[in-house]
């Protein structure tokens, strides 16, 4: 997550007339997440979604093979971007905190709704990275308990007294290391021939239900799909609480309740991210 982003959109808006302020706005936000990115992509990591100016993040062991692996090489990757001080061109600087968690996620394509789907996590890892974060500081790194476990040996940390308890990352082994690792999902994208016109179609036809509404309506209308919209808006945020999410057998409770939420929406002329 940026820290001090929500200064800097106060401050454009401020310094800016209303139609130039969502073209500076997104030029920062474009050059602070491709920073971020970056490191992510470099050692295996998968993006699951970009939240604002936070991203959710994924090391499995599809590519990392054990948890040890996954929880060191995801720690220094943290511990890369929460050293980093992003220097926007107008002179602000942002910094970033991380929350790191470990454990079984439920990966889920649900909703459908207008022919619109959404894939998202949940599942203790994601938990264990979210209570993290909100625990962490401009420029540090917070764990849970059990990615603790894995990097003890090889991490300066300082205990935070929550329950269960949480960690600051001061230091790993590893932290500068320049070695590159390709995700399982880099993989398959390096093997799909750019030749092939066929395979390329069909990519687009699976990914398009994922496309947010107003990217697919400029790409449809031959417009910018880069320009910058500046709205006001009302944000909902929604939590359906008793939801089950420990195994696949969960899944068509969770598809109807999304489904649900996607049906009222729309019919408001809003849009959904989950």
């Amino acid at each position: 997550d940026i820290s001090g982003f929500t200064p800097l959109t106060a401050a454009i808006e401020k310094e800016y007339p209303y139609d130039v302020a969502a073209e500076v706005l997104a030029k920062h936000m474009s050059h602070a997440l491709s920073k971020m990115v970056e490191p992510i992509l470099n050692k295996g990591g998968d993006i699951i979604k970009f939240a604002g100016d936070a991203v959710l993040a994924v090391f499995t062991l599809d590519t990392h093979k054990t948890m040890r692996r996954a929880s060191t090489v995801a720690t220094c990757v943290a511990r890369a971007l929460s050293s980093m001080v992003i220097q926007t061109s107008d002179g602000h600087k942002l910094k970033i905190h991380c929350g790191v968690g470990l454990g079984k996620v439920l990966g889920m394509q649900v909703g459908g709704i207008l022919g619109r789907w959404e894939y998202a996590i949940t599942g203790e890892g994601v938990y264990g990275a979210t209570e993290s974060e909100s625990h962490s500081e401009s420029g540090q790194v917070v764990v849970d308990h059990k990615i603790a476990k894995h990097i003890e040996p090889i991490a300066k940390m300082e205990k935070i007294d929550t329950e269960p308890p949480l960690f600051r990352v001061d230091s790993i082994e590893g932290e500068n290391d320049t070695e590159k690792i390709d995700s399982a999902l880099q993989f398959y994208l390096k093997a799909l021939n750019k030749s092939d016109a066929s395979k390329l179609r069909l990519l687009a036809k699976l990914v398009r239900p994922y496309v947010p509404r107003p990217v697919l309506e400029r790409v449809d209308g031959g417009g910018d799909i880069f320009i910058r919209e500046h709205r006001r808006c009302t944000t909902l945020f929604i939590r359906i609480i008793g939801l089950r999410h420990e195994s696949a057998d969960d899944l068509p409770t969770i598809h109807k309740a999304v489904k649900t939420v996607q049906k009222e929406m729309y019919s408001f002329g809003g849009a959904t991210l989950c």
